[in-house]
């Protein structure tokens, strides 16, 4: 198609370009075989992919699911994330429930599926609740057949002095402890995996992605380079840090 005018079309039978409507002389333009190279190497890659992804398509891994609560120091109140991971397809429903009840979806944020370094998935919906929230929260996932859930501990509310007190007890109690696990941590390093992707969006433009991933500790620098000048801030998505079931980090950005 060009300017909504029908140029030509490939016979996928012949593997011949045939050129319609065009009166200009302008046929031998196009090169019949630029198609057989295009074709040749879209299956070498599709091969290439399926042979690294090959342990992980031949098995189903069953997702894991984690129910954070974390304090929100902005609020004052406190983010429920529902965390599942490292599944394989990558199809997957998950729900946050709230006293039995799904929560709203305009309430959560987040939702998008990632992938993993290892060729396993991951998902991540979040909810802001208030300080003083006595709900009761369940993460449910369901995959495949199988359905595995996690729930939070509701035999005490939310309450964040509360909590601030017994966080500054527990601090004191393990500081020496926590030091020496620090230390021994800190010393861990992970170099990262940096790959570049390019997927067409429903725009029926393109999206090019820049993932790193597998590294620790969490601190890196990812830039995005367009004719080896970095692409302008503005014109990037994403750039969360976004933390892997093994302990590694993710980060990606996208044009």
């Amino acid at each position: 198609m060009l300017d909504d005018m029908i140029v030509g079309y490939y016979n996928k039978v012949t593997k011949i370009y045939v050129a319609r409507g065009n009166n200009t002389n302008e046929d031998d333009v196009i090169d019949p075989n630029d198609h057989r190279v295009i074709n040749e190497r879209t299956l070498n890659h599709f091969i290439e992919r399926s042979h690294y992804l090959k342990p992980v398509n031949d098995n189903e891994m069953k997702p894991k699911v984690r129910l954070i609560q974390k304090a929100n120091s902005d609020s004052g109140g406190f983010r429920v994330s529902c965390l599942v991971t490292g599944f394989y397809p990558r199809h997957i429903n998950l729900t946050l429930f709230r006293d039995e009840q799904p929560v709203a979806d305009h309430e959560i944020t987040g939702g998008d599926l990632l992938p993993n370094d290892d060729g396993t998935y991951q998902m991540r919906k979040s909810l802001e609740i208030s300080a003083t929230d006595k709900h009761k929260y369940i993460c449910s996932a369901t995959h495949l057949d199988h359905q595995v859930t996690s729930e939070s501990d509701s035999s005490e509310p939310f309450k964040s002095v509360i909590l601030s007190v017994l966080i500054v007890l527990a601090l004191v109690l393990v500081f020496g402890a926590g030091a020496i696990l620090y230390k021994c941590k800190k010393k861990r390093t992970v170099k990262p995996k940096v790959m570049l992707l390019q997927q067409k969006s429903q725009s029926s433009r393109f999206r090019v992605t820049c993932l790193t991933t597998g590294f620790y500790p969490r601190h890196i620098n990812l830039t995005l380079f367009r004719d080896g000048q970095p692409v302008a801030v503005h014109e990037i998505t994403g750039g969360d840090l976004l933390p892997n079931g093994d302990g590694t980090y993710q980060m990606r950005k996208s044009l």
